[in-house]
C-alpha cells in the first residue's frame, strides 16, 4: 500500500510551498519513510542535499533507520552503500544502533559472517554491547 508514501510525498512538498526550512528531523523522517516504501531514487536524491540541510537532531539515527529498513527488505547490498555514503562520504557518525542495524541487515540476508565482523567493528570503536541490543 503506497498511501503512506503519498501521503508524505504530498506533505513534504506542501511544506516547501509553504516556505518552511527542511529542518533535520523532518528531513531524517522523510528519507526514512521513503526508504521503507523503497523509493531508492528518492533517497539518494534526498542524500545529494545531504550537506545543506539545517541539522537540528543527532544526524546517527538517519543512518540507523535508513540501513534498518533495508535490512528489513533483506537488501545488504542497498545497506551497505547507505553506510557508505553516509559514513565514508558524508561523515556521519555511526552509532550502536546504526551497527546493529547494518549487522542485522547481513544477519536476515544469510551473511552471518559479515554480521559478526559489524559487531567486531563497533566494538574496536569502543562502543560497547548490552542486553538490549545483542
Amino acid at each position: 500500500d503506497q498511501r503512506g508514501a503519498e501521503w508524505a510525498e504530498d506533505l513534504w512538498n506542501w511544506a516547501e510551498a509553504q516556505g518552511h526550512h527542511r529542518a533535520g528531523f523532518a528531513y531524517s523522517k522523510y528519507a526514512e519513510v521513503c526508504e521503507c516504501y523503497q523509493a531508492h531514487v528518492r533517497v539518494d536524491e534526498l542524500l545529494e542535499d545531504f550537506n545543506s540541510v539545517e541539522w537540528d537532531v543527532d544526524k546517527g539515527p538517519l543512518l540507523g533507520g535508513l540501513v534498518n529498513h533495508a535490512g528489513r527488505h533483506g537488501n545488504w547490498r542497498r545497506a551497505d552503500m547507505l553506510w557508505d555514503r553516509l559514513v565514508n562520504q558524508l561523515g556521519v557518525e555511526p552509532d550502536k544502533v546504526a551497527y546493529c542495524a547494518l549487522a542485522k541487515a547481513h544477519m536476515l540476508s544469510g551473511r552471518p559472517h559479515v554480521s559478526a565482523c559489524t559487531i567486531e567493528d563497533m566494538l574496536g570503536k569502543g562502543l560497547k554491547i548490552n542486553s538490549k541490543i545483542s
